[in-house]
């Protein structure tokens, strides 16, 4: 339901190696010499371990080899992943966890994965009493974060903030220097996806601390309890990634794309999902802050760059009353179709349902 193209969930694509099972229960790969672990499926020449159903505990006979580790649908003594349990995955770089049931994440229980970029704990059931700081340093390599359904009800909401303010990397006197450069935050985080936690508002203090060295490509906050005001704080939370690149002082007589930042941070447009949430139309301020920001005078050289904003809102509860005019003026008159991409599929909640006028 939550799964845009770039979900390594949906494509990856997981090749099996032939294997058989000898007579201690383990599944031994015939192009492998180091054993696929009981119930388990093993591919890419050993690069790749699927566990998806029947297991109670995570592998630790994997190979060092394993780059993608896919644990979903299966179950964790006391629900709880604990430090250590991920040791022999130092060297994976995708992981996805999903559907275990976790309730309780051990402190630093990534500590030994460095090398994650990304990372899927999708429809667990994190309690906020029991988070605890647990992604320590991989946070700094993170490219994709998915924390889609991770709290049981509406009174567990609280507990995603509280996880953002917990989960990042702590200091500590093992701490190399990058990691204490960035501190609490997600240098290379592209995507982050929050959808169907049970969210009313958006706690900017913990997650713009986040965010703070990121420049987020898609922020996904769909199937939430979302109202209108939270739209302007997400646009305070993408603040850290400039909006316009300066750099008129670069030789003209290099290419812009070998500049890193300018490659990163404004080339690339960010993509906001807010479908399915409690938005019952554009507020003044956020349509305000829009046309400043994303709306302007077009860049008044090719050395300075505008970047690109785009949301969904489609299944939102708009209330069709004299106020959406400036919703609509917005739309259509102050071009506000390039920022709301979905505008053909908005429609009123209130009075009549229908599409927008």
């Amino acid at each position: 339901m939550w799964k845009p193209d770039d979900d390594p969930e949906t494509n990856f694509v997981f090749v099996p190696d032939e294997i058989d099972c000898d007579k201690n229960n383990e599944i031994e790969s015939k192009t492998e010499s180091s054993a696929c672990p009981c119930l388990c499926s093993c591919g890419g020449g050993g690069t790749e371990l699927r566990c998806t159903g029947g297991r109670f505990s995570i592998p630790s006979n994997a190979s060092k080899t394993v780059r993608s580790f896919i644990y979903s649908n299966n179950k964790l003594p006391n629900n709880t992943l604990t430090f250590g349990a991920l040791a022999a995955f130092q060297h994976a770089t995708l992981m996805i966890l999903s559907s275990n049931s976790i309730c309780v994440v051990e402190s630093d229980a990534f500590d030994l994965c460095r090398n994650l970029t990304y990372l899927v704990l999708d429809n667990n059931q994190f309690v906020s009493s029991n988070v605890q700081p647990f992604l320590g340093p991989s946070a700094t390599s993170l490219e994709f974060l998915s924390l889609r359904s991770v709290v049981a009800s509406h009174e567990e909401s609280a507990s995603l903030w509280r996880l953002f303010n917990l989960l990042l990397s702590k200091e500590t006197h093992h701490s190399s220097e990058s990691e204490r450069r960035f501190g609490n935050t997600f240098p290379s985080l592209r995507t982050l996806k929050l959808d169907g936690n049970f969210l009313t508002n958006i706690n900017a203090t913990n997650l713009k601390q986040a965010l703070r060295w990121s420049c987020l490509r898609y922020f996904s906050l769909s199937h939430n309890w979302l109202q209108s005001d939270s739209m302007e704080v997400v646009l305070t939370l993408l603040d850290g990634c400039e909006q316009r690149i300066n750099v008129k002082n670069i030789s003209k007589n290099k290419s812009l794309a070998e500049i890193p930042l300018i490659e990163e941070a404004s080339f690339s447009s960010t993509d906001v999902d807010m479908t399915f949430n409690n938005i019952t139309g554009l507020e003044a301020s956020f349509i305000k802050a829009l046309k400043d920001r994303y709306l302007g005078d077009q860049p008044v050289s090719p050395y300075e760059i505008q970047r690109k904003l785009t949301f969904k809102l489609k299944e939102n509860n708009f209330i069709c009353n004299c106020s959406i005019n400036e919703t609509m003026c917005f739309l259509f008159k102050d071009k506000g179709k390039m920022i709301i991409t979905d505008w053909k599929k908005l429609t009123c909640h209130q009075p009549d349902k229908g599409r927008l006028p």
